[in-house]
């Protein structure tokens, strides 16, 4: 079907679906109406939950405490406050989504499983305290009375049974226009990031935690507006304890630049000095001293095991150095986290492909690039951000040789590609840095030729930095100026790759010989 024609269709099923619940009230009797109304309300609780969920993969086994504590809340209001019935309900939606940092930022702690129980934990501590707190929450007893106050200006409509249905349907088109705009954001952009690999969208310099944080706070925000509407619905709640939730029931910094010529001579780009990383009784690196200087292409080699990951995981804060210093353009970041790190200006690939799978290559870059830019947080719109981001995406994207595969879903494309592919993400983020972890790793004779003919020429061209991890000699020796030579953590050889390739030591021990 031409993409005019579903377009046509969708704005015809949406008209119709639109009309239907507008003109309800006209047609169906009391009882179904006061199913409809409640079915509405509902809707707007799982569309918040989708949010959470479908968009982000934050499973909520309390999400429901998020309706209790906003049905309770506009409950509350309506009963010892007279407050207007339009300022009850989104007080409680508002005080509910406040609320909620602070639930994101305890449950943000963990991941996984271990996310999920900390809300359950949440919604279980509500439901104790609804129970306990009877001069508030009225025990057992709970709320009952709840009224429907006239609202603002001595406007009774609201009060109706359609006028409420009519407030229950706007609040849910709300908050289906919030989400709409919100997913399609930058915002957005970062949450289905974050769906479908944290770990590579913390690394593209992105602070997943805080965003992981709002989305909570918006979700349950919505989530509490739903029960705010719930409870004058009902006129009445009480604490019930639903297995895994708390419901109502009816009965988500630039690296200091040189200052002067001089300086710029004299601090090196990237500096090591002693630095150390034990696990246990395990030194994974030793000592390590190393200073890569600007436009030097740099490949650091040794046998499995030799900490060469180790060092990149290093230098990128995934994992903190037991002992010494590193500094970028002269600045310390020695135990940052990778995000700033990223945002300083250095910028990697993993030894294994970490990509998003079900974007297309186009949406991988434009990600990577779009961490570069101030506002990447805006929740809103967007399309000037997601331009300048794409415009750096598909100059890297070409630079690489993938302008023709583009559009393609990155799981679906070659081995190969997939490795450019995230070279090219890293590149599309303008690094001072890039540090390239075994980019032929896994590739045929013919895909590792075509790879490293590319590379070759975008830093011939580019004079990037770069620090290169490889095991194949022929790629080393044909893309690197200096080499650093690691054994069980520490460095054994330094040089130029004809000295380290003269060195008669490291040949037998790592290069097997050369004639």
């Amino acid at each position: 079907m031409p993409e005019r024609m579903k377009g046509a269709a969708r704005l015809l099923i949406w008209t119709v679906v639109a009309l239907v619940l507008l003109l309800a009230p006209l047609g169906l009797p009391p009882f179904a109406m006061t199913l409809l109304t409640e079915a509405v309300i509902l809707g707007l609780f799982a569309m918040s939950l989708d949010l959470m969920f479908g968009y982000t993969r934050l499973v909520s086994f309390g999400h429901a405490a998020a309706y209790g504590f906003g049905a309770y809340a506009c409950g509350w209001m309506l009963l010892h406050t007279g407050m207007p019935l339009l300022f009850a309900v989104f007080a409680a939606g508002l005080l509910t989504g406040v609320m909620a940092i602070g639930v994101g930022w305890m449950c943000t702690l963990a991941t996984g499983v271990s996310f999920s129980m900390l809300t359950l934990a949440f919604a279980q501590l509500l439901y104790a305290i609804s129970f306990k707190w009877t001069s508030v929450t009225g025990g057992s007893d709970g709320l009952a009375g709840i009224p429907r106050t006239i609202g603002p200006f001595g406007f009774a409509v609201l009060s109706s049974k359609t006028g409420f249905y009519y407030l229950a349907l706007a609040c849910l088109v709300g908050g289906f226009l919030v989400c709409r705009a919100l997913v399609r954001s930058p915002f957005g952009a970062v949450l289905r990031g974050i769906r479908e690999n944290e770990a590579k969208t913390t690394a593209l310099g992105y602070n997943t935690r805080l965003y992981k944080i709002a989305v909570v706070a918006v979700a349950y925000g919505l989530g509490g507006l739903a029960g705010a509407l719930y409870a004058p619905y009902l006129h009445r709640l009480r604490p019930v304890r639903a297995p895994g939730n708390l419901g109502t029931g009816g009965d988500a910094v630039a690296a200091r630049r040189p200052e002067s010529l001089a300086e710029a001579l004299t601090v090196p780009l990237l500096e090591l000095d002693g630095v150390t990383r034990r696990y246990g009784a395990l030194v994974a690196l030793d000592q390590v001293a190393m200073t890569v200087e600007e436009g030097e292409v740099r490949a650091v080699i040794g046998p499995n095991g030799a900490g060469k990951t180790t060092l990149f995981n290093v230098i990128t804060g995934t994992v903190r150095p037991t002992a010494g210093l590193i500094r970028f353009a002269g600045q310390p970041i020695a135990g940052l986290p990778s995000h700033r790190i990223c945002r300083l200006g250095i910028s990697r690939t993993f030894q294994i492909t970490a990509l998003f799978p079900e974007m297309s290559a186009r949406e991988n870059a434009r990600l990577a690039a779009q961490a570069r830019h101030p506002q990447r947080w805006q929740p809103f719109g967007g399309s000037r951000i997601f331009n300048e981001a794409q415009t750096r995406a598909d100059a890297a994207l070409e630079q690489l040789g993938l302008s023709g595969i583009a559009d393609r879903p990155a799981g679906l494309l070659s081995h190969g590609d997939q490795r450019l592919l995230e070279v090219a993400m890293a590149m599309a983020q303008q690094p001072r840095v890039l540090l390239l972890d075994e980019p032929t790793q896994g590739l045929s004779v013919e895909e590792t030729e075509q790879a490293v003919e590319t590379l070759a020429r975008f830093l011939k061209a580019s004079r990037m930095t770069v620090l290169l991890v490889e095991h194949d000699m022929e790629v080393v020796f044909r893309l690197a100026h200096r080499i650093t030579v690691l054994h069980r953590g520490a460095v054994i050889a330094d040089g130029a790759p004809d000295q380290v390739k003269a060195d008669r030591s490291v040949q037998d021990a790592y290069l097997g010989g050369f004639e």
